[in-house]
C-alpha cells in the first residue's frame, strides 16, 4: 500500500492530526465549543451549502443527504463536527452520528425549510 501510494480508509494524515494521533500534535478542537446548531451550520457548508442539498432523511444512526455534486463535500470538516464516519454512495452522503442522528436530522430539516421559505 505504501509503495504504491494507495490511500487506505480512515488513515489519512488529516484524519490522524484531527484525532491527535501523531506525536507532537498540539491541535485543539475549536469545534468542541460549537452548539449543535452551530455544528449543523458548519455541516451544511461542508455539504456544499443549501443549494447542493436535494433531500435529507435519517435512519437509525445515519443521516442520509442526497446532493447534486459529491465533489464539493468536505468529509474531514463533517467528521470534526461530530460524525463518526462519512461515506459517499453515488449521490448520497451517509453521515454516522449515532444516537444524536434524529436531533441533527430535525435541526437540518428546520434549517432547510427556513432557507427555502
Amino acid at each position: 500500500i505504501k509503495s504504491c501510494g494507495l490511500k487506505t480508509f480512515g488513515r489519512s494524515k488529516d484524519e490522524a492530526d484531527m484525532l491527535g494521533l501523531y506525536l507532537g500534535s498540539n491541535s485543539t478542537d475549536s469545534n468542541a465549543a460549537l452548539t449543535t446548531e452551530g455544528k449543523i451550520d458548519v455541516i451544511i457548508k461542508a455539504l456544499g451549502g443549501y443549494e447542493n442539498i436535494d433531500k435529507v432523511y435519517a435512519s437509525m444512526y445515519r443521516l442520509h443527504v442526497v446532493v447534486k455534486n459529491t465533489e464539493v463535500i468536505d468529509q474531514l470538516t463533517i467528521k470534526k463536527n461530530g460524525a463518526a464516519g462519512v461515506f459517499i454512495v453515488q449521490s448520497t452522503v451517509q453521515i454516522i452520528f449515532g444516537a444524536i442522528t434524529n436531533e441533527y436530522h430535525q435541526l437540518l430539516m428546520e434549517k432547510m425549510e427556513a432557507y427555502h421559505n
